[in-house]
């Protein structure tokens, strides 16, 4: 996707559960790109508003979700639309964000 490195070998170096956000800004940051220091709490969130106007051009999304949001998973947002290594359907990933399921919780910009 961004890093132009293949899903495989992305799970490999992260792992693919409980992926920390100073994991994530270390390897991107040892690929060459510029990131915030820390993950940024996405604030104002509304479930009656599209969250997608405000977010930053690239971002790491992190979305809680499910029974009481207690699950989370990250998300790239890029060229205006979510991606997910995880291979998500596009309806699933909708339904991350839909009201009342899931909300935006943090970001992680990348510049």
């Amino acid at each position: 996707m961004l890093a132009g490195v293949p899903v495989a070998d992305v799970i490999s170096d992260m792992g693919d559960s409980g992926t920390r956000p100073q994991e994530l800004i270390r390897w991107l940051r040892g690929r060459g790109y510029v990131t915030d220091s820390r993950a940024l709490r996405f604030v104002g969130y509304s479930p009656n508003v599209d969250p997608r106007p405000r977010l930053p051009k690239r971002a790491l999304v992190r979305v809680d979700h499910g029974i009481a949001r207690v699950s989370t998973h990250w998300l790239l947002w890029a060229d205006g639309r979510f991606w997910d290594p995880a291979a998500l359907t596009s309806d699933q990933r909708e339904s991350l964000l839909s009201l009342g399921n899931g909300r935006i919780y943090s970001i992680i910009q990348i510049f």
